[in-house]
């Protein structure tokens, strides 16, 4: 799944590209894609692209109608921007601009979605308006840490995975978040010190913006708004390197199951301080 490092690199991309396209048409070949009515999107048709950004791991395109097109592309989905290029068999939207450039939306398990909603209206959109702070800001990190870590006897994993908490980290980073923070991630947040929050308010931003200088992590389905693969897998310290030496302590690194999501770390580094019920491996 696309996570924050993702997003932020198909909308810088998008940015260096596609500011001041106009919107020349939007056809659907899975309708269940598109939230809204056909009018909605229809009034897009015409609009110049005013602006791209992000918000955890939503992707918001402005256009200079006071309209904005927000496109989560969950489990699967890409954006890619290509010239006069036929779609594939996995498109399920594409948006025509002027010049013969195109977005397509392609998404093989469906789950993506896109939606229109008037830009005034974004930030009090139920889903915006739910996420907690950018997982880049370290300091609104330590902020929402210091108040959910002790209300919260769940892993700390999974407290980072909560987008209500903290907006655009998955698995993926989490890991690799608690690694450089040296904090086990089964540790349940309501037993960590201070000093272990500071440390991982500390490396959110750190690792977050490494992995966007390396346009983020592909598994599988990820690709960039240029179709290209994200390399930050080949530096990651933990995460898929299962029986690999640990890069700072050469222990093997180790994989397992915590809240029921596939977890990688290093037990000498990530000593473990508390083992709640309910996860394995660790």
């Amino acid at each position: 799944m696309p996570e924050l490092p993702e997003v932020e690199t198909i909308a810088r991309q998008l940015r260096e590209r596609v500011l001041g396209c106009r919107i020349t048409a939007i056809a659907a070949s899975w309708p269940r894609s598109l939230i809204g009515s056909a009018g909605e999107f229809e009034a897009l048709r015409g609009s110049s692209i005013t602006g791209i950004r992000r918000r955890g791991k939503l992707l918001i395109v402005d256009t200079n109608t006071d309209l904005s097109i927000l496109i989560h592309l969950r489990m699967t989905g890409q954006l890619l921007l290509e010239y006069d290029t036929p779609p594939t068999k996995f498109e399920r939207v594409h948006i025509d601009l002027d010049g013969g450039w195109s977005l397509h939306f392609n998404d093989q398990r469906k789950f993506g979605r896109i939606e229109v909603i008037a830009t005034k209206e974004v930030a009090s959109q139920a889903f915006v308006a739910s996420l907690g702070p950018e997982a880049t800001d370290g300091d609104a990190v330590l902020k929402a840490l210091r108040f959910a870590a002790p209300r919260r006897n769940t892993p700390i994993k999974a407290l980072l995975l909560d987008q209500h908490v903290v907006a655009g980290i998955g698995n993926i980073y989490a890991d690799e978040i608690l690694f450089c923070a040296k904090v086990n991630p089964a540790t349940p947040a309501s037993a960590l010190s201070a000093v272990a929050l500071r440390r991982i308010s500390a490396a959110c931003p750190k690792v977050l913006n490494e992995a966007i200088e390396r346009r983020g992590s592909t598994l599988r389905d990820y690709r960039d708004a240029k179709g290209e693969a994200g390399t930050y897998l080949s530096v990651a310290r933990v995460h898929g390197r299962k029986g690999q030496p640990c890069r700072n302590c050469e222990e093997p690194i180790r994989y397992g199951s915590v809240a029921g999501r596939g977890t990688y770390w290093c037990p000498r580094c990530q000593r473990r301080r508390a083992r709640p019920s309910g996860n394995r491996g660790i």
